[in-house]
């Protein structure tokens, strides 16, 4: 089984929780080049590589649209990937910066601010492709049974809060002179309480 995802909300979410049990298992992520759409034509090439071997795939719901038309390529070759789109309508980096930085002035980032998605399940039904969708946590282990036991390619439309905080993460801030600056990755937000950072550090602090 081989599991990819792309930069992201996704890499932040599956990298915390997914537990590889076994030697023939492959995580494969495209962490730190921000590859928007990478999933989707990456798990058609893990695919037809290994003759067909299952692929789970996770992509967002803005990312998708960028290959979305890989998804024929998909249904052409009955690719038994199994595709779950985080769907938190729309660019969850782009809002999460707006909120931070830019007292909530969105636009770009989702159907409220100018940018609008189609449904996913409506676009799976297009290309005939199984789809499912998740709404709450209530029945999440029988639809993820579903979805992996499945012959053929699934997509999983996964709602997700609009809102959910992503951390760790690095975060930058905003300078006297209006300039903004990232902090080191061993200085990550949510931060710790000063005293124990200075203790926890094995390198010179950089301030």
């Amino acid at each position: 089984m081989f599991v990819n995802i792309h930069a992201g909300g996704t890499f932040y979410a599956v990298s915390q929780a997914i537990q590889l049990n076994h030697a023939n298992q492959r995580y494969i992520p495209s962490s730190a080049m921000a590859t928007m759409g990478y999933s989707l034509p990456a798990a058609i090439g893990i695919s037809v590589a290994t003759n067909g071997k299952r692929v789970i795939a996770f992509t967002g719901d803005g990312s998708l649209q960028q290959n979305i038309q890989e998804l024929q390529t998909v249904i052409e070759y009955n690719l038994p990937i199994k595709l779950f789109v985080l769907n938190n309508d729309g660019y969850h980096s782009i809002r999460t910066s707006q909120t931070n930085y830019f007292e909530k002035r969105y636009i770009g980032e989702s159907s409220k601010s100018g940018v609008s998605f189609p449904d996913i399940t409506k676009i799976a039904n297009a290309y005939g492709i199984k789809s499912v969708r998740v709404n709450e946590t209530n029945n999440l282990d029988e639809v993820i049974e579903e979805v992996l036991n499945h012959d053929g390619p699934v997509i999983c439309d996964v709602i997700v809060p609009r809102e959910q905080e992503v951390i760790p993460t690095v975060a930058s801030r905003v300078n006297k002179d209006g300039s903004m600056s990232s902090r080191p990755l061993e200085d990550m937000y949510p931060f710790l309480d000063r005293k124990e950072y200075k203790d926890n550090l094995f390198i010179s602090e950089i301030d």
